[in-house]
Parts: C-alpha cells; structure tokens; sequence
C-alpha cells in the first residue's frame, strides 16, 4: 500500500518538476533573445553621436514609422498548453453525453451543446464585456456636455 502511494506520489513531482523544467527552459529562451536584442540596441546606441549627424527634416519625413514586430500569446490555456499530468486527467474524465442529438428539436439553431460545455464561454463572455465597454465609453463621450462661455 505504502509503495503505491509512494509511486504516485514520484509519479505526480515527477510531472510537476517536468513541467517547471519545461518552463523555465522556455523563460530562459525567451531571456536569451531578448537579451541579444538589448546588446544589439547598445550597440547602435553607442555608435550614435548626437553631435556629428545632422538630419534634415525632409529625411526624417521620408523615413516609414515604427512598426513593432511583437507577438501576443493567445489562447495560453488550451489543450496544447497543459500539463501532461492535468492532460491525463482530464483524458480519464467522462465525455460529455450526446447532446448534439437534440440539435434537431431546437428551432433557436443554437448547438445544445454549448449549454453543457462551451471550451470558448470565457473568452466570449470576456469579448462581450470589451466590446459593452467600448461602447459605453463612445456613449459617453457624446453626451459630455460643453458649455460655450460668451
């Protein structure tokens, strides 16, 4: 008995120190680029001398804006992203029952489904609070009233 609790219990730290191993190798990549960026930028900075160069104003003007080439993480709680010991669980779990089925007697066209479970309900609840804001706040600014002072 003590020795299946045992097994678990290396099974279970075995899947946590994996999974922060995993992490940190994938901070420390990400440190290691944006380190290199940080020694690139020095560089540039260091060779600039402020005194030496002029630009005319029509150069800076042909010159584009700056666009930043930056990347945003998405959807960082899916599937793909968990754990492997939270996967096995959750591959362990009951499917969800045929629900699919009573599609046919809904004249809403909704899928029955999704009442049930809906892997996409937070976003869409969190989109739709944007998007309430969002509007709220244009409202708002139309009502503002000004007063014109004669």
């Amino acid at each position: 008995m003590y020795t299946r609790q045992l097994s678990s219990l290396s099974k279970h730290a075995e899947d946590m120190f994996g999974e922060l191993t995993r992490e940190a190798t994938n901070l420390a990549e990400r440190t290691n680029v944006l380190q290199a960026r940080i020694d690139r930028l020095a560089i540039k900075v260091t060779q600039l001398d402020s005194g030496v160069e002029e630009v005319s104003l029509q150069d800076i003007q042909m010159r584009k804006a700056f666009r930043s080439a930056r990347s945003f993480q998405q959807q960082l709680f899916s599937r793909n992203s968990m754990p492997s010991a939270m996967l096995s669980t959750y591959a362990r779990c009951d499917r969800p029952p045929p629900l699919e089925m009573l599609n046919e007697f809904r004249d809403d066209g909704r899928d029955a489904r999704k009442f049930y479970t809906d892997p996409d309900y937070f976003f869409e609840l969190w989109r739709r609070e944007m998007l309430q804001d969002t509007e709220r706040i244009q409202h708002d600014r139309g009502k503002k009233v000004r007063f014109n002072i004669c």
